[in-house]
This record gives structure tokens, C-alpha cells and sequence, in this order.
């Protein structure tokens, strides 16, 4: 009884987000096929947190797991850090965030070129004090398209800050930089080491 109830809740969980997703998607989205990406990319975003929950224990996620996903879906991420256990939820948050910042990088930054490339950075605090935070920082360099600030706000920005705000209580801030586009994202340090 109580492995169907987490089941049922997951399910609930995920379908919820699925349903957001094609929601909110619908508004951002140029014509059907665009609409249809959008949706795609957003689902295999799900996906990727899922398979990394199914090798582990359902409960946590690694957040080296997810950067490996992350990796095979887009082959010029490259990342550095800390191995890092995520809660579910927090695990779905960072792979609608990294899928976001990907996607974005090949549609407009650094991976629309065959020299560009992301660097993904993060580090937590030590210790167990008040305050601790964990930091990540993405750096895109290489493109070939001038950087520059967007027009307008989609859905995919939305995400990303519901994400990192809502979802995972931090901050993030982004810097179209000339070199390509850097993405400071601050959270509280609630991840033990895998």
C-alpha cells in the first residue's frame, strides 16, 4: 500500500508538470511545428530526471547522473562539480533548467557553432552552518553570433526562473557578456555528497 501510494503521488507529480508544460508551452510557440519541439525537448528534459531516479532509488537523484544526460544530449557541455544528491523534485527543477539553458545555447549562443562550447561550474559550502549555499555558474564562449539581450521574455526564461526561484528557493541572475552568455544561479546548500 504505501509503494502505491508514493506511485500514485509520483505519477500525480509528473503528470502535473506535463500538463503545465503543454499548457504554458502553447503560448510561447511560433506555429505546430515549433510547438511540437518545444514539447519534445521539454519532455525529454522530464526523461532525463526520470532515468536518472529509476538507476537510483527514486527518492534522490546525482547530479553527476544528470550532467552525464545532459552531456549525451548536447555533446559540448562540458561540467565540474561536486557529486550531489537531489531530492526529486529538485532533480526534475535542475533538468527543466539545464534543458532550457541548452536548448537556448543552440538556438542562439554558443552551440549554434562548431567551436562553441558550455562550461558548467558548481561548488556547495562546507559545513553544516546557516546560510550555506550551493552556487553554479554556466558559461557559454565560442559562438558565432553576437550576444545580446532578448527582447522579450519567454516561456522558457519563465521556467528557468520558476525553477530556480520556486522550486529550489535560490537566485539566478544572467549576463549576455560579449564572449557568450553566463548564468550565476545561487541556492540554499540542502544537497548532501553522493
Amino acid at each position: 500500500n504505501l509503494l502505491m501510494r508514493e506511485l500514485h503521488h509520483r505519477m500525480r507529480n509528473l503528470f502535473a508538470t506535463v500538463s503545465a508544460i503543454i499548457s504554458l508551452t502553447r503560448h510561447a510557440a511560433q506555429d505546430i511545428d515549433d510547438y511540437v519541439e518545444r514539447i519534445g525537448n521539454r519532455l525529454d528534459a522530464l526523461n532525463r530526471a526520470q532515468n536518472v531516479l529509476l538507476s537510483a532509488n527514486f527518492m534522490t537523484g546525482s547530479m553527476h547522473a544528470l550532467m552525464r544526460e545532459v552531456e549525451a544530449a548536447f555533446p559540448r557541455v562540458q561540467w565540474q562539480g561536486p557529486d550531489l544528491l537531489l531530492p526529486e523534485n529538485a532533480l526534475v527543477a535542475m533538468a527543466l533548467l539545464f534543458n532550457e539553458l541548452a536548448t537556448n545555447a543552440a538556438k542562439h549562443g554558443a552551440l549554434t557553432s562548431v567551436d562553441g562550447r558550455v562550461d558548467v561550474r558548481w561548488s556547495q559550502d562546507e559545513g553544516d552552518a546557516e546560510g550555506r549555499q550551493f552556487r553554479l555558474t554556466w558559461t557559454e564562449s565560442g559562438g558565432d553570433r553576437p550576444v545580446s539581450v532578448p527582447e522579450r521574455t519567454s516561456f522558457g526564461t519563465l521556467l528557468m526562473e520558476r525553477s530556480v526561484k520556486n522550486n529550489l528557493g535560490g537566485t539566478i541572475e544572467r549576463q549576455w557578456n560579449p564572449g557568450g552568455l553566463v548564468v550565476d544561479i545561487a541556492l540554499p546548500a540542502r544537497w548532501r555528497e553522493a
